[in-house]
Parts: C-alpha cells; sequence; structure tokens
C-alpha cells in the first residue's frame, strides 16, 4: 500500500473527526440560534436567535413592501403600496423553518445536516401572507369604479306597437384572481390587468322579438268613487304592468307587487276576511290578481297556485275569482309556451284591462265556462225578544246562500273543441241568517188573561 495514499486518508479522517467535534460543539452551543449557513431570501440569519432572525428580515425587506402596486383596467391605474393592501411577508414562518434546520430527525441526521449547511448553505424561501379583510377592503373600493350592472332588453307597447330596448352587458372584477395576481407580482413587479368577468343578462333582444301577438285578455269593473280602493288597484297593476317571464318561468304575483303596506304606499280600503268586509291596507288588489289570473286562463298559460274568496266577489263570476294575500295566499303561474310572454296591465276610469302577449303558435282559442253545481240556502236562526214590538223584526246578522262551483277551461283548435280541463271546484261557505222578533200578539194575551186570573 501506497504511503502517500494511507496518510491522505488519516488526514481525511481526521478533518472529518474534527469537523464532527465542531459539530456537535456548534450544536451543543447553539441551542437557541439559527446554525450557520442558513439563509431566509438570501439574508444570512445564522448563528443569530429567532428574535434577531426577525429583526434582520424586516429591517432588510419591510421596504420592500412600501413598493407600489399598479393595477390596470382599460385606460384607468389604480397605484396603492402592499402593506396598505394587507400583502407582508411571512416571517415568523420563515424564521421557524430556518430554525428548525439540523433540529429535525435522530442525532446523527442532526450533525449530518448542521456540517451540510455549514459548507454549502441552505436557503429558505419566505412566502406572502395576505390580510383578506385589508385586501378584499380595497378591492370593494375600486370595484366601485370597475363593475357594471348588467341590463336585461326591455319592452313597450306604445301607440299598439312594441318598442325594444337592447340588453346592456356588465362586468364584475374577479377578486380571487386578482389576489392571485398581486401576490405573483412581489417577485416580478409589473402593471397588473384586473381580471374581468363579463355579466350576462337574464333577458337579450333576441328573446324578446318574437312578442308580438295577444294570446288572451280579461277586464274587471268597479266602484270609481271608492278612491282608496281604486288607488290600490292602480298601484297594484302598476307592479305587474310590463313584467316579461320567459319560457318556463313562474310568475309570482306577490312577489312582483310586494308586502301591501302604508310604506309601499297602498291604503286602507275593504277586504274579505273569514267571510266578511272589513277595512284592511291594500284593499282592491284581489281585483287585479283576479283579473290576471282570467287573462292567463284565455292565454292558455297554466295555472300553479289559486285560491278562491270565502264569499263570492262582485266583479267577476263564482269559480272565477283569485284571491292573495301576501306572505299566505299567492297567485302564480307558469309560462309553459314555447317563447316568453309579456304582460300589459291598464287602469282606466272604471276599469282594469289586462292583456297576455307572446307568440302564436297553432289556431288555438280558450273559453272559460263556470256551473254552479249546488246552492247553500242560508239558514236562519230566530229568538224572541220581548223588548220589540209585536211582528216586529231585527236582522242582527245578514245571511247568504253558499255555492258549489265547478271551472272548466275548453280549448278549441281550429275552431273544433279539442280538449276540456277541470280548473277548480269551489265552495263558498253559507252564512246564516239571525233574527230578533217580537213576540205574537196572540201569546201575549193570554199571558197576561193567566196572569190576571191566578191573582
Amino acid at each position: 500500500m501506497n504511503i502517500k495514499n494511507i496518510d491522505r486518508k488519516i488526514i481525511l479522517l481526521i478533518i472529518l473527526f474534527i469537523t464532527i467535534i465542531i459539530s456537535i460543539i456548534g450544536f451543543t452551543l447553539s441551542k437557541d440560534k439559527i446554525y450557520k449557513g442558513i439563509r431566509v431570501n438570501g439574508i444570512d440569519i445564522g448563528n443569530l436567535n429567532r428574535n434577531e432572525a426577525l429583526e434582520k428580515l424586516k429591517n432588510n425587506l419591510d421596504n420592500s413592501l412600501k413598493e407600489i402596486v399598479i393595477l390596470k383596467y382599460q385606460n384607468n391605474f389604480y397605484k396603492e403600496e402592499y402593506k396598505n393592501i394587507g400583502i407582508s411577508y411571512d416571517y415568523y414562518n420563515a424564521v421557524e423553518n430556518a430554525y428548525n434546520v439540523g433540529r429535525r430527525g435522530n442525532v446523527f441526521i442532526r450533525i449530518k445536516d448542521i456540517i451540510k449547511v455549514r459548507f454549502l448553505g441552505y436557503n429558505v424561501n419566505m412566502d406572502y401572507i395576505c390580510d383578506d379583510s385589508k385586501l378584499y377592503f380595497y378591492f370593494n373600493k375600486l370595484a366601485k369604479d370597475v363593475n357594471k350592472e348588467c341590463k336585461n332588453a326591455e319592452i313597450k307597447l306604445e301607440n299598439n306597437r312594441f318598442v325594444i330596448t337592447s340588453e346592456v352587458l356588465g362586468r364584475k372584477m374577479d377578486k380571487k384572481l386578482l389576489k392571485q395576481r398581486i401576490l405573483n407580482s412581489l417577485e416580478h413587479k409589473k402593471i397588473i390587468d384586473i381580471p374581468i368577468r363579463v355579466l350576462k343578462p337574464d333577458i337579450t333582444k333576441k328573446d324578446l322579438e318574437p312578442i308580438e301577438d295577444k294570446l288572451g285578455g280579461f277586464r274587471t269593473y268597479f266602484n270609481v268613487n271608492n278612491n282608496d280602493r281604486v288607488s290600490n288597484i292602480k298601484l297594484s297593476s302598476n307592479f305587474i304592468d310590463s313584467n316579461i317571464i320567459l319560457r318556463g318561468d313562474v310568475f309570482s304575483f306577490n312577489k312582483a307587487t310586494g308586502p301591501r303596506d302604508k310604506e309601499a304606499g297602498y291604503k286602507e280600503a275593504k277586504v274579505i276576511i273569514n267571510g266578511e268586509l272589513v277595512p284592511d291596507v291594500g284593499g282592491g288588489v284581489c281585483q287585479v290578481s283576479t283579473t290576471l289570473y282570467n287573462a292567463i286562463l284565455l292565454s292558455g298559460l297554466e295555472v300553479v297556485e289559486r285560491h278562491h274568496h270565502s264569499i263570492p266577489s262582485t266583479y267577476v263570476q263564482k269559480g272565477r275569482d283569485a284571491t292573495v294575500a301576501y306572505n299566505y295566499l299567492d297567485f302564480k303561474f307558469k309560462n309553459n309556451l314555447d317563447y316568453p310572454i309579456y304582460i300589459h296591465s291598464k287602469v282606466s276610469s272604471n276599469s282594469i284591462n289586462i292583456d297576455i302577449y307572446g307568440k302564436k303558435e297553432g289556431n288555438k282559442k280558450y273559453e272559460i265556462k263556470t256551473k254552479v253545481l249546488e246552492i247553500i240556502k242560508a239558514k236562519t236562526e230566530s229568538s224572541i225578544d220581548k223588548n220589540l214590538r209585536p211582528s216586529e223584526k231585527v236582522i242582527d246578522q245578514k245571511g247568504r246562500n253558499g255555492y258549489k262551483v265547478e271551472t272548466i277551461r275548453i280549448i278549441y283548435e281550429n275552431g273544433r273543441v279539442k280538449s276540456k280541463e277541470q280548473l277548480s271546484n269551489d265552495y263558498y261557505k253559507p252564512k246564516k241568517y239571525i233574527i230578533r222578533q217580537g213576540p205574537e200578539v196572540g201569546k201575549n194575551r193570554k199571558d197576561k188573561k193567566l196572569k190576571n186570573t191566578s191573582s
């Protein structure tokens, strides 16, 4: 064996032994310090404790967070410091990761890691952290300038012809993607394009173009002298006028008209509650829902929800009324046709007329027929009131007959009956008469004679 080779091996073993001894000593002496050779983002923090390392990193890197981030949308630029929008370095996590180098595994693994970082070095890449509350507060300020609501196409009936206003596309800032772009820009500073999502409206001009035919309509009349009731009819009519119902959509009367309260402009007029006419806010609205109900029946549309009054209405046949009460009873129908429909509701001096427009398919017509199946006679409850004169009558409660009514829709095609559809079987409850009457004349005289005899 070559003596020189032996000497070289001995020297290497001695160096290795000395290095191990130094590492063990370093390991022992550096209990609370980061080992030599460790850097964070290229900054040497070896032989520092964690607090010292934190301070050094902040002193070196905090200034970079004062740099300006530049956002751009179209020709508009928005500038702000990174730190002001909640972006900062994750100092604490980086220092912990650096401190843990050479402190994981058994003693031999630790010594190996300590030797490795001492001679080869080791760099910890520091992540960024984001205070979302600050960042999204800034985004919300930007959104006021960047975002734009989309707008549905509109259609109006003017001078017996339809005028269509085109839809308007909207835009919305993609906050999640913008956040990622800002975080990425910390490594590669550049102007950031604000990402935008295009908002498409539900109704387009193309959707509305087929609306040109009157499908059906209905008119009911009211007393012009009942000013508050007429005011309520006009208000709810305005709410449903110009509504567009797309194919397959369901129209809710309550949703369209909103709460019937004084804040919405409704006034007090008589309504039917438990079979009695009593004053309440919103009286008269049911005439609008009833008129709409008949209009959609004559247009071939599908009824989803409908309720009849507890007593017959004066402005429509029995079996053809539709009562509503907000958050309780609704009138709903579905557009079961292949094209959108349009509601045109108009109040004249003494009537409300509602027409449904869309696109006619085939030569169909609709007829509504009602049939009174049974009349339930009102009962009479009478009692003798000695305080009344003989043959005198007092009606304490007016009664009324009850009814069972069947309503059907007849569908004609090319002038012939195609089918019949049963719509409802309504029951209007009777109300009894309550009468007081004076005692009979003969009975009074007989009672008087008996009284005189006994005395």
